[in-house]
C-alpha cells in the first residue's frame, strides 16, 4: 500500500492534486480527501508495518479503502473502473483493528494496546 499508492500519490501530487475525484457525500474538498488519502495510503501503511499506532491507523485504512470503494468506485467489482482492490485492502486492514499489531510490535514495546 505504501510503496504502490501512497507513494505513487507523493510523487504525483502536483498533477494529481487537483484532478483527484471528489468524494461529494462525504461534504469535504477532492484537495482534502486527496491529502487524506495519501497521508493514510503512505503514512498509515508504514505505521502498519512498523506496528506503532496499529489500530488507529488500520481504522484510517479501512475507512479510506471505504471511501474508495464504495464513493469513487460506485461499489463496483467489476468493469472499467473496478473498485476491488480497494475491498480487498481494506477486508485485510480490517482484522487489526481488533486485534492490534502483536507482542514484537513498537506498539508492545511503548504499552499501547
Amino acid at each position: 500500500m505504501a510503496v504502490l499508492h501512497g507513494w505513487g500519490k507523493l510523487m504525483n501530487f502536483s498533477k494529481m492534486f487537483h484532478s483527484f475525484p471528489d468524494p461529494d457525500p462525504l461534504g469535504i474538498s477532492a484537495e482534502a480527501s486527496y491529502l487524506f488519502a495519501t497521508g493514510v495510503e503512505f503514512m498509515g501503511a508504514l505505521f502498519v508495518i512498523l506496528g506503532l499506532f496499529t489500530r488507529f491507523s488500520a481504522l484510517s485504512m479501512v475507512i479510506t479503502m471505504g471511501v474508495a470503494f464504495f464513493i469513487t468506485h460506485g461499489g463496483a467489482l467489476t468493469g472499467e473502473h473496478s473498485g476491488e482492490m480497494a475491498m480487498i485492502y481494506g477486508i485485510a486492514f480490517l482484522p487489526l483493528i481488533f486485534t492490534g499489531a502483536g507482542s514484537y510490535s513498537i506498539d508492545a514495546k511503548i504499552g499501547n494496546p
